[in-house]
């Protein structure tokens, strides 16, 4: 189906976060290392990392603790259940369930030697530059990219950092690489993403401070 579609755009003229692109991946993965994405996740990321409380998304497993994602609505000034999405759908796109102090201990991953050296490493964290040798920006965000993350101006820094979102449920990370120092955070209501936003932005601007 991806095939029979037109490109956005030529690569090296525009940066853009793709869904499809994250599932082709996951999908690489399998073919290259001849196990299911989930369990290569498991056994060469997560278990690693000791994130014990992560998995993909399954419609069958019963999840201890697990929250219900809900959604405001405005013309009750009520909360009511979110729509329900089955998490087997976004697959390598992010099709995860995570705890934020789960998330906080991907910081191990971006020390040099634990999976990534440090070239690669300092590559990722870099904002892209197109072909034409600027540095791409998302019109009308201030957002760039580096390589599966998303860079957040936080006044003259700008912070390597990933959002996320189903129904019902937001997340957001940020990551400081001069100070080894992340701060996670997650919300089990549909479009709080800009309040968890404002929160880790607080949090990185006091541990700027503190510099």
């Amino acid at each position: 189906m991806l095939e029979s579609l037109p490109l956005d755009f030529e690569p090296g003229q525009r940066a853009q976060y793709s869904n499809s692109g994250c599932i082709l991946l996951g999908l690489v993965i399998e073919k290259v290392s001849g196990v299911a994405y989930g369990d290569f996740l498991a056994e060469r990321v997560t278990k690693p990392l000791g994130m014990i409380h992560i998995r993909l998304g399954s419609n069958d497993a019963i999840v201890p603790n697990r929250v219900m994602g809900y959604e405001f609505d405005g013309a009750t000034g009520s909360v009511r259940n979110a729509k329900y999405a089955s998490l087997l759908a976004p697959y390598a796109s992010g099709g995860i369930l995570s705890t934020p102090s789960d998330i906080i201990k991907l910081k191990k991953a971006l020390r040099p030697g634990v999976f990534l050296k440090q070239a690669s490493i300092e590559a990722m964290l870099t904002s892209v530059r197109l072909k034409n040798g600027h540095q791409f920006e998302q019109p009308g965000t201030g957002m760039t990219f580096g390589y599966c993350l998303e860079m957040l101006k936080y006044g003259e820094h700008v912070v390597p950092g990933k959002t996320g979102g189903i129904s019902g449920f937001n997340a957001y990370f940020a990551y400081l690489p001069q100070r080894d120092f992340m701060v996670a955070v997650t919300g089990n209501l549909q479009n709080s993403l800009g309040a968890l936003i404002d929160i880790c932005g607080s949090i990185i601007q006091i541990e700027l401070n503190l510099q």
